[in-house]
């Protein structure tokens, strides 16, 4: 099923984005402590209308901004931007957590963009969960958007059945994309069982299952794992970007790890561990997240 999303274009052109599946060399590794405080900060997955206190106030904008050595910075800034500019005015307020790659190639790029919306009603703020799938591409050496296309979300009291297993554990924080997939039967059973078994040991940020990531394999004619609901991406782990852990991190290797021993058979991330079984693959698009999927 193609999720409804609600697209935005803003220059013409579009982008193919090698994603999910290649096996490159693995980048250096990047810091971002902004998107260190947000994975800390925002708390369990929140979707869309969660009321505050009365009388609350929006928060002041806070721009995000690369630090460290991110891939392709640029690109990244220019993405945030966009839905950060997108979602003000009119008694909004949105930050971005932290965008995340879902396809680069040196002429195009599609980002995903974790981000909190806070609204005004009344005397009320209320605050959603976002991810934007924003495309760009590259033009005279300058990253362009070329739009941004908004996923579907959902509140965690709409998921029913086993898949709210997940959406009560403390140690999971899902987009409300992610909570959309869950609502609406998308996601594979195998992405929901090693998500809940994963979270006994770690606490992991998840940005997408299948809404907001492309459909295709960036770069390629494959259909992604994510759009068969049989992916996941997270990108914080223990509250700390994937981004921002070093490649020789025992937190990250032991997910990697823990995640092929647990019957996947896609893992991809910033580095492969010195154990594998071959199911492990890194690049620089990976740098920035952890990916766990099943090509059965």
């Amino acid at each position: 099923m193609t999720p409804t999303r609600r697209g935005l274009l803003l220059a013409g052109g579009s982008g193919v984005v090698a994603g999910c599946g290649t096996t490159d060399g693995a980048a250096p590794g990047t810091r971002d402590a902004t998107a260190t405080a947000a994975a800390s900060a925002i708390g369990p997955a929140i979707g869309p209308a969660t009321p505050t206190e009365p009388t609350a106030a929006l928060p002041d904008p806070e721009p995000w901004q690369p630090v460290g050595d991110e891939v392709e910075p640029d690109a990244k800034l220019a993405a945030a931007r966009a839905v950060e500019e997108l979602g003000a005015g009119g008694g909004r307020v949105t930050r971005v957590v932290y965008p995340q790659y879902g396809g680069l190639l040196d002429s195009s790029a599609c980002v995903m963009v974790v981000a909190v919306e806070s609204r005004r009603s009344g005397d009320r703020v209320r605050r959603r969960r976002l991810v934007a799938d924003v495309r760009l591409r590259r033009r005279s050496g300058r990253w362009r958007v070329v739009s941004v296309d908004r996923a579907p979300t959902a509140r965690a009291a709409q998921v029913r059945g086993p898949a709210a297993q997940v959406v009560g554990r403390p140690r999971i924080d899902l987009s409300g994309a992610a909570l959309a997939d869950l609502r609406d039967g998308r996601v594979d059973p195998l992405v929901v069982d090693v998500l809940d078994r994963l979270a006994e040991e770690v606490r992991l940020s998840v940005s997408v299952l299948a809404s907001g990531h492309p459909r295709m394999v960036f770069g390629t004619d494959s259909v992604s794992n994510h759009t068969r609901g049989r992916a996941v991406d997270v990108w914080a782990l223990d509250g700390t970007p994937v981004a921002e852990l070093p490649l020789d991190s025992p937190l990250l290797l032991r997910v990697l790890t823990r995640a092929a021993e647990l019957g996947s058979d896609e893992v991809g991330g910033p580095v492969v561990p010195p154990v594998t079984s071959g199911v492990h693959f890194a690049n620089p698009l990976h740098r920035d997240h952890v990916h766990v999927g099943f090509d059965v």
